[in-house]
C-alpha cells in the first residue's frame, strides 16, 4: 500500500514538473481544445436546464471574471446580468402593501352597471352633485411650495390654490424659505382677498416644519380652520400637489434654470397658462383674479 501511494507521487510530481516547464503556447492549445469540444457536444444537446441554483453561481462568479472571459459560461452576457440584477433585486425586500385607507365599495347601481354595460337612469332632474360640492369648496384654500434648483443653489415658490376657482396664487422666489417667510407669503394672500371681498374659512396644509405657529395664528385671526393632511398623504393636498406636478412636467424639468430672477420669469409666464379659463360675467369666479411672483397682483 505504502509503496503504491510513493508511486502516484512521484507520478504526479513528474507530471507537475513537466506543466510548470512546459510553453505558453502548448498550455493554451491544451486549453483550446476542451474548448472545441465543448462546442461540439454544445451544437448536437439541446439546451441545458439550470436551476436558480445554478444561475446564483453562475451570477456570482461572472462578477469576477472579467468580460472578455464571459465566453466560457453557456449563456449570453445579457442573460448573466439579467440574472445578476435579479439577485441584487432580491436582496431589497420592502412590503409592498398599500398605504392609506382601504378603499370603498361602489354603489350598487355603479356595480350594477359595470357588470351590465349600462350606464345609470337619469329621471331628468338637474343633478345637484357638482354644484353642491362648488358650495362647499368656496373659502378653502391649499397651500404649498414649490422647491427647484437654480444653477448650483435651490429656490422655493409658495403657492395658494384656492378650490372653488382653481385660481393659484404665487409667492416670492427665495432661497431661504423658513418660517417667517411662509407667514410673509400668508399676509400678502389675505391682502389680496381682503381686496376681493373673500374670506378663508379652511386653509389646507401638510406637516412642513417651515408652517409655524405664527403661519397659523395669522389664519385663526381671520376665523379659518387649518386642516393638516396625514403624514405622507399627498392624495389629501391633490389641488396643489397637482399643479406642482403639473408645472414640474410641462416646463420646469425641460428647462435649465440659471437663477432666482430667470425661475421668477417662467413662473410669471406660466402661471397665467396654467389658470383656468375666464367665467361668464356676473359669476363667482369672474370676480378672481391671481397673483404673480413677487406678490404682485395681476389682474386678468
Amino acid at each position: 500500500m505504502l509503496s503504491k501511494l510513493a508511486y502516484l507521487a512521484v507520478c504526479r510530481s513528474i507530471q507537475l514538473l513537466v506543466r510548470l516547464a512546459r510553453a505558453d503556447a502548448a498550455k493554451d492549445l491544451e486549453i483550446l481544445v476542451p474548448r472545441h469540444q465543448r462546442s461540439v457536444l454544445r451544437r448536437q444537446t439541446p439546451r441545458p436546464r439550470l436551476q436558480p441554483a445554478d444561475r446564483a453561481l453562475l451570477a456570482a462568479v461572472s462578477r469576477v471574471l472579467p468580460r472578455s472571459r464571459w465566453s466560457c459560461f453557456l449563456v449570453q452576457p445579457e442573460t448573466l446580468l439579467r440574472w445578476h440584477r435579479r439577485l441584487v433585486a432580491g436582496a431589497w425586500t420592502y412590503s409592498h402593501r398599500q398605504t392609506g385607507r382601504p378603499p370603498l365599495d361602489p354603489p350598487r347601481s355603479v356595480r350594477h352597471s359595470a357588470a351590465t354595460g349600462s350606464t345609470p337612469r337619469h329621471d331628468g332632474r338637474p343633478r345637484l352633485g357638482g354644484a353642491f360640492l362648488r358650495e362647499q369648496a368656496v373659502g378653502i384654500v391649499a397651500c404649498d411650495l414649490l422647491h427647484r434648483r437654480t444653477g448650483l443653489a435651490a429656490a422655493a415658490v409658495g403657492l395658494f390654490s384656492e378650490l372653488d376657482s382653481r385660481r393659484v396664487h404665487l409667492g416670492e422666489v427665495t432661497a431661504n424659505p423658513d418660517g417667517g417667510w411662509v407667514t410673509q407669503q400668508a399676509r400678502n394672500l389675505l391682502l389680496v382677498l381682503d381686496e376681493r371681498g373673500r374670506q378663508v374659512r379652511f386653509l389646507l396644509r401638510d406637516h412642513d416644519a417651515r408652517f409655524t405657529r405664527s403661519f397659523n395664528d395669522l389664519f385663526r385671526s381671520q376665523d379659518a380652520d387649518i386642516l393638516v393632511t396625514p403624514v405622507r398623504a399627498p392624495q389629501a393636498n391633490a389641488y396643489a400637489e397637482r399643479w406642482v406636478r403639473t408645472v414640474r412636467t410641462e416646463c420646469l424639468d425641460w428647462l435649465l434654470i440659471v437663477g432666482r430672477g430667470h425661475l421668477e420669469q417662467i413662473l410669471r409666464v406660466l402661471c397665467p397658462a396654467l389658470q383656468p379659463p375666464p367665467s361668464p360675467p356676473g359669476t363667482r369666479a369672474a370676480t378672481t383674479r391671481s397673483v404673480g411672483p413677487a406678490g404682485r397682483p395681476r389682474r386678468g
